[in-house]
């Protein structure tokens, strides 16, 4: 559990009965990356349709404080096909990874290391899972997710290229 975490908190599977939650929970993310200047997120994702495949596929996890949501995120421990090429360096490790995606948290509930929540039990995830690492991107601009990873143990590798919008992310990668 995170130091900073002084309530109960809780990670579980998101469900269809969460998707307003989530919703509002990735608005608060889209207006404080557009308030940052960052252009992340500012062209409709991610949107309720890649909620719902999240959920089916069971990939989505909702962080509770005190029963609240408040902080989502995607755990993916499969292979990702915009991890599959990167440019300008290269990944950690070559075996088997965990894929994280779409991490907000709430306005009203920000520097509370729910960021840091989530990446805990993504390593519990992924090792429950066979993988010996996890992989993130982020936009060049967004200073603030770039420092907290680099906070949080994982490398800067060089450079992806998304294959739904064509836009290059800074790829990032922590071994377990």
């Amino acid at each position: 559990m995170n130091k900073y975490l002084t309530c109960t908190t809780t990670i579980r599977r998101t469900t269809e009965a969460d998707i307003p939650a989530v919703l509002a929970i990735w608005e608060d993310g889209r207006r404080a990356l557009a308030e940052a200047g960052v252009d992340q997120w500012a062209d409709g994702y991610p949107n309720e349709e890649i909620l719902r495949e999240d959920i089916a596929a069971g990939q989505s996890y909702l962080v509770l404080v005190s029963r609240t949501p408040a902080a989502v995120a995607t755990i993916r421990p499969e292979a990702d096909i915009d991890y599959e090429e990167i440019a300008e360096g290269t990944w950690l490790s070559q075996k088997k990874y965990c894929a994280v995606h779409r991490i907000a948290t709430c306005a009203s509930m920000k520097r509370m290391g729910l960021a840091s929540f989530i990446m805990e039990n993504a390593a519990r995830i992924a090792r429950e899972n066979g993988c010996v690492s996890l992989r993130i991107d982020t936009h060049d601009d967004n200073r603030t997710m770039q420092a907290f990873l680099e906070r949080n143990g994982f490398v800067r590798c060089g450079r992806i290229r998304l294959h739904r919008s064509g836009k290059m992310r800074v790829a990032f990668e922590k071994l377990l």
